[in-house]
């Protein structure tokens, strides 16, 4: 399954080494849906920087780059996309799905079908599914989760049971560096204080993320979106991860971030 029109903005403070990153993000957004628009939102105002690029991104023809300059932090700029989509959701009703990504993220479409199956899934639910940011190890090859830092008990967790083989579950980590609404998703974000930089207790560039995540949780959940697994692989939906591509948990043994297999993630 593909996405029907998709819009994605990307946020990319300029860092001329990270220009690898984005460029591979990037590149995958026209495999992700039938009609696809990329902003990407950066900070830098030197005409070099922004040639150098419009080159590097040149593959994709449909992709805008505007520049926001904010004077106060630094992390303002993760924000800069939310003011774009309020207004197209509103003008321009051709979109069917709205994607923030921060510029490291890959996103397939092994993750999109499995995004698309779990919204139908979960349809009369208030949820919505989820993914698992994960990292790849230098020294073994193998992939940690980025943002989950201690392995799950499928059974302690809140879990919804979809079939004999398949379930969702809830994170107490819910953080994934992205977010991926339909139109009906966003309507009710922009509608509620969740649009606000107020709300929520993550710190200001992670809540630009946050979307939903914690607006109207039901009891007994940590956040509103579910993480999809097999019930007997006894494994996280290996289509459910996505690459953080810098892997600079993974690598960095002093940071406790990346540092649980994804294959031991949950135990169920």
């Amino acid at each position: 399954m593909l996405i029907e029109n998709l819009l994605v903005a990307i946020t990319f403070h300029y860092d001329k080494n990270r220009l690898i990153y984005l460029e591979k993000v990037c590149a995958q957004i026209s495999l992700l849906a039938f009609k696809h628009k990329v902003i990407v939102v950066t900070n830098t105002q030197d005409e070099n920087s922004l040639n150098e690029i419009r080159n590097r991104l040149k593959s994709s023809p449909s992709l805008e780059l505007i520049v926001r300059v904010h004077t106060g932090h630094q992390y303002f700029l993760t924000w800069a996309h939310h003011p774009i989509f309020k207004e197209l959701l509103t003008s321009d009703s051709n979109f069917s799905h709205y994607m923030y990504l921060e510029d490291d993220i890959l996103i397939t479409p092994r993750n999109i079908n499995y995004w698309l199956r779990g919204r139908h899934e979960l349809q009369d639910s208030s949820f919505y599914p989820s993914f698992v940011r994960y990292e790849i190890n230098q020294k073994n090859c193998a992939k940690y989760s980025t943002d989950i830092t201690k392995p799950l008990r499928f059974k302690k967790l809140p879990h919804l049971i979809i079939s004999a083989d398949y379930a969702y579950f809830n994170s107490p980590q819910p953080y994934q560096g992205m977010y991926l609404m339909d139109q009906q998703m966003l309507n009710e974000y922009y509608k509620s204080p969740a649009h606000s930089p107020d709300f929520g207790n993550w710190n200001i560039r992670e809540k630009a993320t946050q979307g939903l995540t914690f607006l109207n949780v039901p009891n007994n959940f940590f956040s509103r979106n579910l993480i999809g697994c097999s019930l007997s692989k006894k494994s996280v939906d290996p289509d459910a991860l996505i690459e953080h591509l810098p892997a600079n948990y993974a690598n960095d043994e002093n940071n406790p971030f990346g540092k649980v297999l994804i294959d031991k993630l949950i135990k169920i």
